[in-house]
């Protein structure tokens, strides 16, 4: 008798264990891919899959094991590290077993229709783990966009209603981690009380950690208007005297938090969600979108170059990824900056990261000031 859906992911799940274990394939890779699938699931709600567009979605069992056989293939074929992957290598590698490149796959390669399930497997993994961004995979059947563009970027109101709500040192912390440095969530999780230097206003990726993709070969990299809380929050971190401790922790009350790991996704994703609910702030809340918003704040706010944001995010210096799918500066704050240069408008337009108070000396700011007149906090590049 055929195995229906269920037994069949059971299978399939019970198969990555084993490689994890006898190592057929990396660790992190096999527990990427099991907790993957189950925020797919529909009837697991220990994680939860948030589309691009911020909502959380379920996919059918016989979807979510036709999904995690696919991955898993991948990372048998080519890509073991699946959270190390860039957009060119996962690109390339699909493209080798249409063709039949890859020694893995039958003599003449995989139809576009098979290699179209994986492509769409890959957008929902790398999103969920915040690898790469969906439209960087490319596919051969057309796929929906994944959303991003100025309606999702947060305004300054936004940016304050969700300072406002976020509760506690720690996610306060981190929630200004993600809008100052647009660094991914990974990178931030990976921090250890030695990469981040409050006392001087930097932060240094740990090398130590999977998944930078690269960024971490471009140096240190400013705090801005995370510093102060990042200080706020090592003075009561519990590990604060063990230099490899991380920095985002969970709380050592909860009987089933482990203190030596860092925060993971799924707390990370439940806390900004929460938060944006408390603000009312009716946009996409996961760690990705701060990322575009980030970079597209830089760009038309701040005024930083291509070069210049490239390599505060880590990028390679090659390619134009920042203008095609991070950046979504719109057109009249580009008109705007342009008469500002050009010397047709000398008006001070609000900058989205600076608060009303300073958060060091609780001085007011105006909102189109970068620096605090008072104590010198810094709130812009």
């Amino acid at each position: 008798m055929a195995q229906g859906p269920v037994k069949k992911l059971q299978s399939e799940r019970a198969r990555i264990e084993r490689y994890g274990t006898d190592g057929t394939l990396p660790v992190e890779t096999t527990e990427a891919l099991l907790e993957w699938s189950s925020a797919l699931h529909p009837e697991e709600e220990t994680v939860q899959y948030v589309s691009t567009r911020g909502e959380e979605t379920d996919h059918a069992i016989g979807t979510v094991e036709t999904y995690l056989r696919e991955m898993r293939k991948v990372a048998e074929r080519t890509l073991p590290n699946l959270l190390e992957v860039d957009a060119d290598q996962f690109n390339v590698a699909i493209e080798e077993m249409r063709t039949g490149e890859n020694p893995s796959v039958k003599s003449g390669g995989l139809t576009k229709k098979t290699l179209s399930v994986t492509q769409s497997a890959a957008r929902t993994f790398f999103w969920y783990h915040d690898v790469l961004d969906p439209d960087e995979v490319v596919t051969y059947t057309p796929a929906i966009k994944s959303g991003h563009d100025e309606a999702d970027l947060f305004t300054r109101e936004d940016v304050q209603a969700l300072r406002t709500h976020v509760e506690g040192q720690r996610n306060r912390a981190l929630l200004e981690m993600l809008l100052n440095t647009g660094q991914r969530i990974s990178a931030i999780q990976g921090l250890r009380v030695k990469d981040v230097d409050t006392d001087n206003g930097w932060f240094f990726l740990n090398t130590d950690r999977d998944g930078l993709k690269g960024a971490d070969v471009r140096g240190r990299r400013p705090l801005l208007g995370a510093r102060q809380h990042l200080a706020d929050w090592l003075d009561v971190h519990p590990l604060v005297d063990d230099p490899n401790a991380y920095v985002f922790v969970g709380d050592p009350d909860h009987h089933y938090t482990d203190i030596d790991q860092p925060l993971c996704q799924g707390t990370i994703r439940n806390m900004l969600q929460t938060t944006a609910e408390l603000a009312a702030v009716d946009k996409p809340v996961n760690p990705h979108n701060f990322r575009h918003f980030w970079t597209t704040t830089m760009k038309q706010d701040y005024g930083l170059n291509d070069e210049e944001i490239k390599m505060l995010l880590g990028h390679k210096r090659t390619g134009n990824g920042v203008n095609s799918v991070y950046n979504h500066s719109r057109d009249s704050k580009l008109r705007s900056n342009t008469r500002r240069k050009i010397g047709t408008n000398d008006g001070h337009g609000p900058k989205p990261l600076t608060p009303d108070h300073c958060d060091t000396c609780e001085e007011q700011l105006e909102s189109h000031w970068m620096c605090c007149p008072v104590c010198r906090t810094t709130y812009g590049p």
